[in-house]
């Protein structure tokens, strides 16, 4: 089955656009809402269920090998992700995203998940 990126590829193909997803959700019991806020810097993504969490860090972090502690920073080629809580087993659960300076422009369209609807939507700023 395609990916998220694979699917919206299609549609973007040849008009100049690229997706990022700088943070995936796993929901490990069932799919449930997860809080996001834009405070003007940063985005905040709030894993609310207590199987849920961010998968973020190195190999190590995502098969659980090894643990994510508050203030540890992930930089990736899109955003800084400033790791803020995390659960008993090291996994972050919220985080603060602070988007590269390239990525803030007027024209960029910023999407979300909607657990309950299942379906993308256009995030408001």
């Amino acid at each position: 089955m395609a990916g998220f990126e694979d699917l919206i590829a299609l549609k973007i193909s040849n008009r100049n656009k690229r997706v990022l997803r700088p943070v995936n959700i796993v929901h490990q019991l069932d799919m449930f809402p997860t809080d996001i806020n834009h405070d003007g810097d940063n985005f905040i993504i709030n894993a609310c269920e207590a199987s849920s969490y961010c998968l973020l860090g190195t190999n190590r972090h995502r098969l659980g090998l090894g643990k994510l502690s508050p203030g540890d920073i992930i930089e990736t080629s899109v955003s800084d992700i400033l790791i803020e809580k995390v659960n008993s087993i090291g996994q972050a659960v919220r985080v603060s995203v602070f988007m590269h300076e390239n990525f803030e422009k007027e024209n960029t369209l910023y999407l979300y998940f909607d657990e309950r609807e299942r379906e993308y939507k256009k995030f408001k700023i």
